[in-house]
């Protein structure tokens, strides 16, 4: 159900000279993304931020925790009367098993922060679009292709999505979608000219900050290799994301009267 603000900006324009066009007012615009959009973006990276990002501090204690149970398990089986182990073969194995899990596990989450960044590309993309339906009746609305997107915004929003100040984080984030799912290519190719420290293993990075980063093609960025968003590069994607709705809502707040699209 609509509030009274959105009845009273979501109408008849009569200044369409007759011509049975459904508009919309900024008010009401401004008011959509508020209520819909902004709280939805919102949630999607506190989800990531809050339960999906720490976990990188628990792989550590959870290969360790498969080390100890594949030990304990080998040192509880039974052994014949010339057993003269000391236990090390067993410690040996265990360690195996630890790293091995580990590598696995380490792997699986960076798969999954390089899927929920590229899905947030794809959130940010989609609820763009979406914004355009309300008043796009006579005038079709966009595909959500991001390029179509900014063309129909600049022809009958009159505002420029490219002119946010910081949409090159969004562009970059695109390049990350592209990235995650096409692994080496074009998009590749351009992330690494603006982002090469992506393309480089933060255990690396940690180890010696000042390592060089070589290109080697990305070939598995699903499965947590040659991509590596951080916790730190989805924060920024996600309040890029953010501000960009919270800079459309000011426009169209500034064009509360504005009827919709043109």
């Amino acid at each position: 159900m609509l509030s009274p603000l959105s009845r009273k900006a979501y109408r008849i324009d009569p200044h369409l000279r007759g011509v049975n066009r459904m508009a919309v007012q900024g008010s009401y615009i401004s008011w959509r993304i508020r209520q819909a959009v902004l709280p939805f973006v919102r949630v999607y990276g506190q989800w990531v931020e809050e339960r999906i990002i720490p976990l990188v501090s628990q792989l550590t204690a959870m290969a360790d925790a498969v080390e100890k149970k594949a030990y304990d398990e080998l040192m509880s089986q039974p052994v014949g009367e010339d057993y003269s182990g000391d236990g090390s073969e067993e410690a040996e194995y265990a360690f195996d098993a630890g790293l091995s899990f580990y590598q696995n596990i380490t792997a699986m989450y960076q798969g999954t922060l390089n899927l929920f960044a590229a899905g947030l590309f794809h959130v940010i993309e989609q609820q763009l679009a979406d914004i355009t339906r309300d008043g796009a009746i006579d005038i079709k609305g966009p595909d959500t292709k991001l390029e179509n997107v900014i063309g129909w915004y600049k022809q009958h929003f009159h505002v420029d999505l490219m002119h946010y100040p910081s949409w090159s984080l969004i562009d970059e984030v695109r390049l990350v979608a592209n990235t995650t799912k096409h692994a080496e290519g074009q998009s590749a190719t351009k992330l690494r000219s603006i982002h090469a420290e992506l393309f480089q293993n933060p255990l690396l990075r940690k180890v010696d900050p000042h390592t060089p980063v070589f290109h080697m093609p990305v070939n598995l960025p699903l499965g947590g290799d040659g991509l590596y968003v951080t916790g730190d590069d989805f924060r920024r994607y996600h309040t890029a994301a953010l501000e960009l709705f919270d800079w459309l809502v000011v426009h169209f707040e500034n064009h509360a009267d504005q009827y919709y699209p043109q």
